[in-house]
């Protein structure tokens, strides 16, 4: 749309012609093109010339800094004829000792020098537009207002820059100022801090607050000036008052389910650079799901690290049983040779039998011991389960007794005493996994609030700098 009003366009190297043509403006930055300029083998160029129809020059006759886009070109007039452009320009093009594509062209300018084969425009190379006399200092596509932008960072430097001058205060002005009391009136703690800032680097000295006012009427000191921030509400406030308080509950809006604002301080730097609402909003929303996701995240490892802790510790107590079992294992007496055994002087028996019928017979046949202790490996299918074997009495059993064990019996714990180390092994993993899952997204959930503690306090500051800037004028000694 810009096109129609026929700006000229001025670029970041001084170049400065009017544009008719959207087309050449890019959206890319041109690493390289070469310069190329109109051979004596174009002798005229015929192009459309605005609403006074096509126009045919020869190059040395048209207009310095006139910008003929290549979709106007009609003719190319040279030794063969009258050319269609495209044709001749791919004729040209080949003719050039290093390669350019065609679809690199744009149009053609006009210089001092000659006619030159341009490249197009790109956005960035902008620094201003001219309009009817008037002339825009900055270009900038919507969508792209951030600091990787060069042209909002641009438009960034130069308000930078006017800040930094307007902060530059006259002695006799800074004199006056010095002198000034002014008293903020805000409930919000950081917000008065940060205003003591803004305040101080335009030379105001004297600088008081207050973040709480009592229910009524408060005639107020007419030797100092009111900021006020906040509602108070219930109050009746007499004195000289700027009110900022319907400004800074728009401003304070977006954050409300972001911060907590009475926690926010000044304890990092604050980033001043203008920030739209629209990108506050982008980032405090993104902020909001990857802390809510990291909170998810922990909430899900706490979770498994109280399963897998309580895990383990059956898995150890079950392996306290286990590291008994494998001694007695390793000198069991096989059961087909209990007979061969002498018990006579034998108090404990310990029976490690599958079958109820073979261990009722066994139990019969050696009623003179005294004390006997049959463990049926049918009642132990999962390695956690050796935990309910008493290890104190077991090892009793094994150091003051025999032990009688089927084969079957004797493979099937070897085979659960097996299952349970590697067991322990992977649950001491999942444990550690578990921790250093809580660690990282601890550490992620800081970077997270601090980075919104970050957002919040730069949307702070600039909405306060916009009001300073706005209503400085009111504030004694504010302009000279």
């Amino acid at each position: 749309m810009l096109v129609k009003l026929l700006p000229e366009v001025e670029l970041i190297n001084g170049m400065r012609f009017p544009v008719n043509d959207p087309g050449l403006f890019l959206n890319r930055h041109i690493r390289s093109f070469p310069r190329i300029r109109l051979n004596s083998s174009v002798q005229t160029l015929e192009f459309l010339n605005g609403n006074s129809g096509t126009l045919r020059q020869r190059p040395s006759e048209i207009k310095s800094n006139t910008l003929i886009p290549f979709s106007d070109l009609r003719h190319v007039e040279t030794p063969k004829g009258d050319l269609h452009p495209k044709e001749w320009l791919d004729e040209f093009l080949q003719s050039r000792p290093k390669p350019v594509h065609s679809d690199q062209v744009k149009g053609i300018l006009r210089e001092s020098k000659g006619c030159y084969l341009f490249p197009g425009i790109p956005f960035n190379s902008i620094t201003s537009i001219h309009v009817e006399g008037a002339k825009i200092h900055h270009v900038l596509r919507s969508g792209h207002f951030n600091l990787n932008n060069i042209p909002f960072k641009r438009m960034i430097e130069e308000v930078r820059e006017e800040w930094m001058e307007m902060a530059r205060v006259p002695e006799a002005m800074a004199t006056k100022r010095q002198k000034i009391s002014i008293c903020c009136l805000g409930e919000v703690p950081v917000l008065n801090s940060i205003l003591r800032i803004q305040l101080g680097e335009l030379g105001y000295r004297r600088f008081s607050e207050t973040t709480r006012l009592e229910p009524g009427s408060h005639e107020l000191d007419p030797a100092m000036v009111w900021l006020k921030l906040s509602e108070f509400t219930g109050t009746l406030l007499k004195g000289t008052i700027l009110d900022w308080s319907s400004d800074m509950r728009r401003f304070l809006k977006p954050l409300k389910r972001f911060v907590d604002l009475q926690t926010l301080d000044l304890s990092g730097t604050i980033t001043s650079s203008p920030l739209m609402q629209i990108e506050l909003e982008k980032q405090s929303l993104d902020l909001l799901r990857r802390e809510k996701k990291l909170e998810s995240e922990r909430k899900l490892a706490n979770n498994r690290l109280l399963l897998h802790s309580q895990e383990k510790k059956i898995l150890e107590k079950a392996e306290k049983v286990s590291q008994i079992l494998l001694q007695i294992l390793n000198q069991y007496c096989p059961w087909e040779n209990a007979g061969q055994l002498k018990l006579d002087q034998v108090n404990h028996l310990l029976l490690f039998c599958e079958e109820e019928m073979s261990a009722a017979q066994m139990t019969h046949e050696l009623q003179h011991v005294q004390r006997k202790w049959w463990i049926n490996p049918h009642q132990f299918q999962q390695p956690e389960h050796l935990q309910k074997l008493d290890p104190v009495g077991l090892k009793r059993y094994f150091e003051e007794g025999v032990t009688l064990a089927t084969e079957v019996s004797v493979q099937h714990f070897l085979s659960l005493c097996e299952t349970l180390s590697s067991g322990v092994e992977t649950s001491s993993a999942m444990l550690e996994e578990q921790h250093l899952i809580l660690e990282n997204s601890k550490r992620e959930l800081e970077k997270i609030r601090t980075r919104k503690s970050q957002l919040a306090l730069h949307w702070l500051y600039v909405s306060l700098k916009q009001l300073l800037v706005r209503d400085l004028h009111l504030l004694p000694a504010g302009t000279v």
